[in-house]
């Protein structure tokens, strides 16, 4: 099997020049920066589980058990070395049967509802009742029902997952939901202990990169300042002559002020059998058109 130990080594991006002299960073450089440290004292800490991980996942999850080894080649050694595949089998049947009860795409496992004071307001429960027809059509139409399906397997296996959603960029595809790889994501929490910072880290061809970001990245568009300019430029240099090679990348999710959401409108979101939620808008979601 031709594989090779991923190296752990932390992301450590230049502040000095080709001479060695100190340079002065601009306000993009400074927050790339930044991003990366954080990354850097997360990775710190999760390093003891990442070989945990990876020792379960031979046994239960053998295809996404490559966390700090990587294959050359793919092969199927670890499935072909299982001596029982008990532990296979039982996560799947664990994550079917999460799918049947919990988020069943044959029936409606969902509903939204209005808070206090309008509880009892009949205009507000419709209102609220067409905003659930609306997101069930949006959910049918995506590919949410089979990337929960891995989402369930993952959080199984490893006992964290991480279900990402993002919008898409054509009417057909609305929501784009896919879930991230253990030991490509690094969570953060808040004073409250809940998750609120999402970091990933993964390789994207530049084709990839600039299907995304093609927008902002074109040889006509002004430069914010210097330094943005050159990394589109070789951007677009590759795109033109590598367009497959991979570039690893490191993003972030993280919560704006608390007082740009604190205003938006609050719902409730029944689940069954009767599972009642709090949920509050956010910064960053889908407009949905509730007009009758």
């Amino acid at each position: 099997m031709a594989t090779k130990k991923l190296k752990q080594d932390t992301l450590t991006p230049s502040q000095k020049d080709d001479a060695g002299a100190p340079v002065s960073l601009t306000a993009d450089q400074e927050l790339a920066m930044g991003i990366v440290e954080r990354w850097n004292r997360l990775d710190e800490v999760a390093r003891y589980y990442l070989s945990q991980w990876e020792a379960i996942g031979a046994y239960v999850m053998p295809r996404k058990s490559y966390i700090l080894t990587t294959l050359i080649v793919p092969d199927m050694d670890r499935e072909a070395n299982l001596f029982t595949s008990i532990g296979v089998q039982s996560n799947m049947t664990l994550a079917s049967g999460c799918m049947s009860y919990i988020t069943p795409s044959d029936s409606r496992w969902f509903a939204l509802e209005p808070t206090e004071p309008m509880e009892d307001d009949d205009d507000a429960r419709e209102w609220f009742a067409h905003g659930t027809e609306i997101v069930q059509q949006y959910l049918a139409n995506s590919n949410f029902y089979t990337t929960m399906h891995e989402f369930y397997l993952d959080r199984g296996c490893f006992g964290t997952a991480v279900l990402h959603v993002e919008p898409g960029d054509t009417d057909d595809t609305p929501l784009i939901f896919r879930t991230f790889d253990v030991g490509k994501f690094r969570l953060s929490e808040n004073h409250e202990r809940l998750v609120d910072t999402l970091f990933y880290r993964d390789k994207f061809t530049v084709r990839q990169l600039v299907l995304q970001f093609g927008a902002e990245m074109s040889p006509n568009s002004p430069a914010k300042n210097t330094s943005k300019r050159m990394v589109e430029d070789t951007i677009l240099k590759l795109k033109s002559s590598m367009p497959f090679t991979r570039v690893q990348i490191v993003s972030v999710t993280k919560p704006k002020k608390m007082d740009a959401i604190s205003s938006l409108p609050r719902c409730t979101l029944k689940l069954k059998p009767s599972i009642r939620f709090a949920m509050e808008g956010t910064t960053k979601s889908l407009s949905l058109d509730l007009a009758t």
